[in-house]
């Protein structure tokens, strides 16, 4: 194991620079090499300048490794001494808390992942309708209703549990998928991350089921009166991990990315009705209807003019759908505009078809 101190100039206190804890013997390894240990800030500096521009490393034992900082983040000199600490740690098993909380790192990045992840649950359920509440851009509260099949109440506790689901048994399941959704993480990761509150009734039973949990810890479960379907409230996001609440944009753009998630959704499922509120006011009602019908209410009633109908079967694929006119296109100030990169299978399928380098 090889020990590193932190020392600090008070005189001098910009800056990190990374020495051995035996500064005698680091001047007699300098001057092994040629170089006098310098006895000024500016003569350090320029020294260690050289060093790193060179990538020039100090010579030391196995048992007392130096290290040199090759990034301008902790300064190339200054007052201070990084203090690092090397030792082999065990391997241990994560507790179910930080396994959670590991997890929903994964599933809930922002409010609209979350809005994402309800609604698929939604879709899959069988809805017709599709009601999402979003508070201060889903920072306080993010609320998804639907009208589908319910949880039974035996079940409802397990919908919080992680790798918990109804979409598969076996894994023969995995290459016969029909949902969008199937492993069964997101409710328990909104569980770890915010307090959650899930309210299911089925249709053979008369009353539903609350069910509470505030970041993993399982508040218990109440009888509750309402219509067949699930609604799922999600409070105070990242109450727990106020890190990551910090990394979350402002509230327009934390809508913005809400409002696509809930758009595209809308577009892949004309059949569905769906509504989205925000701060107590309406931003989409969309009633069921046709693909062009829902394509008009999405993107506005003066693009129904510049629709483009596409419609081309083969015997591997069957594309169908609308496409803007070159003219409806809406101008940007000269920003990028990402590509999105389509699945490898989608390229194998139209790599005969198309010229090289398409």
């Amino acid at each position: 194991m090889a020990f590193f101190s932190l020392f600090k100039n008070q005189n001098k206190p910009r800056g990190f620079q990374l020495q051995h804890r035996y500064y005698d013997e680091r001047k007699e390894r300098l001057a092994q090499l040629g170089q006098e240990a310098p006895q000024n800030r500016e003569a350090r500096k320029q020294r260690l300048h050289e060093a790193w521009t060179s990538n020039r490393r100090l010579k030391t034992s196995s048992k007392e490794p130096v290290f040199t900082l090759r990034g301008h983040r902790f300064g190339i000199a200054g007052s201070g001494i990084a203090a690092f600490a090397m030792s082999r740690a065990p391997i241990r098993s994560l507790p179910d808390s930080v396994a959670n909380l590991v997890a929903a790192g994964e599933v809930v990045q922002r409010p609209s992942s979350v809005v994402k992840e309800l609604m698929e649950n939604s879709i899959d359920a069988g809805a017709s309708e599709i009601e999402v509440t979003l508070t201060n851009s889903g920072r306080s509260r993010i609320q998804v209703r639907d009208n589908g099949q319910g949880i039974d109440p035996e079940d409802l506790p397990l919908a919080l549990v992680r790798h918990a689901t109804s979409k598969l048994r076996d894994a023969n399941d995995l290459f016969a998928l029909t949902t969008m959704g199937f492993r069964g993480e997101a409710l328990a990761s909104m569980a770890a991350v915010g307090q959650v509150t899930l309210r299911s009734r089925t249709a053979d039973h008369e009353v539903g089921i609350e069910l509470r949990c505030s970041g993993g810890n399982h508040e218990g479960s109440v009888p509750s009166p309402g219509p067949v379907g699930t609604t799922v409230a999600v409070d105070h996001l990242f109450f727990n991990v106020p890190a990551r609440r910090q990394f979350l944009k402002s509230d327009a753009i934390e809508f913005k990315h809400a409002l696509e998630v809930f758009d595209s959704l809308a577009l892949a499922h004309p059949d569905v009705r769906m509504i989205l509120k925000h701060n107590g006011s309406d931003e989409r009602v969309l009633d069921p209807g046709n693909l062009r019908q829902r394509t008009t209410a999405v993107l506005g009633r003066r693009s129904s003019e510049k629709l483009v109908p596409v419609d081309e079967a083969t015997d591997l694929v069957h594309v169908h759908g609308f496409v803007l006119r070159p003219e409806a296109a809406r101008k940007s100030p000269r920003r990028p505009v990402p590509l999105c990169q389509p699945p490898h299978s989608a390229k194998r399928l139209h790599t005969p078809c198309c010229p090289r380098g398409l």
